[in-house]
């Protein structure tokens, strides 16, 4: 935590989350520092609010196919770009776990949300020229990047009379061809209305990490654990 920047005593309130965060997956501390170091970087937010990352990371892992480590390994490639773009921890966490469903996971679904992301706020001309020709706007009229999934929901709408090869086409010119499956999987969560209760449900996952924590270590195991460490 130390050589992410964090303060002495921004390490001290960061630890109760990461001590959350390390037992409901049951991995090391050092791997839940540096998850949480990253992610907490990556969407400028204060290590005070290490725990508020921990119950995220931890609930999307519980309702989606993901761990909290692949997890962590998605949001260092998507977390700078989506906070830039104003996304939450929330949202991104929802996004990803879409993709995880379908198959889309760790560095794979960071690298086709960070590519989607980039494309949108770039907007090259295949992508403007695409969006245009559907008739979907990837800006608000403030200029500010819409949020992908009202985005999603959109094309959803544009391409549903047509077949999957055509949708796929579009969706390619509009995100690229690094993005397109990934943007597929979240355009048909988003028809499921996945999306929208996955963010609901993360908004309000306030102490799930500790309640993962003390479920995943109310055995034997844990309490030999618990004997270790007091030992040491």
């Amino acid at each position: 935590l130390a050589r992410a920047g964090f303060t002495s005593s921004q390490i001290l309130k960061a630890m109760p989350g990461l001590l959350d965060m390390a037992a409901a997956e049951g991995m090391d501390l050092a791997s839940a520092a540096s998850i949480a170091a990253n992610t907490l970087r990556g969407f400028n937010m204060d290590a005070s609010e290490s725990g508020r990352v921990a119950d995220v990371l931890a609930k999307t892992s519980a309702m989606t196919n993901t761990s909290i480590s692949n997890l962590g390994e998605s949001m260092k490639y998507v977390a700078p770009i989506a906070s830039g773009l104003g996304v939450s921890v929330e949202e991104t966490a929802a996004l990803l776990g879409a993709m995880a469903n379908a198959g889309i996971d760790a560095s794979a679904g960071g690298t086709a949300l960070r590519a989607a992301f980039t494309r949108l706020s770039k907007e090259p001309k295949a992508t403007a020229k695409a969006l245009a020709a559907l008739g979907v706007a990837s800006r608000s009229a403030n200029g500010d990047m819409r949020r992908l999934p009202i985005i999603m929901e959109d094309l959803s709408k544009k391409t549903a009379k047509m077949g999957d090869a055509d949708r796929m086409k579009h969706l390619t010119n509009i995100f690229g061809t690094e993005a397109a499956s990934g943007m597929l999987a979240i355009m048909k969560a988003v028809e499921k209305g996945d999306i929208k209760n996955f963010e609901e449900a993360l908004r309000n996952a306030n102490g799930t990490a500790n309640a993962m924590a003390k479920a995943r270590t109310d055995n034997l195991a844990g309490d030999l654990t618990a004997l270790s460490s007091a030992w040491e």
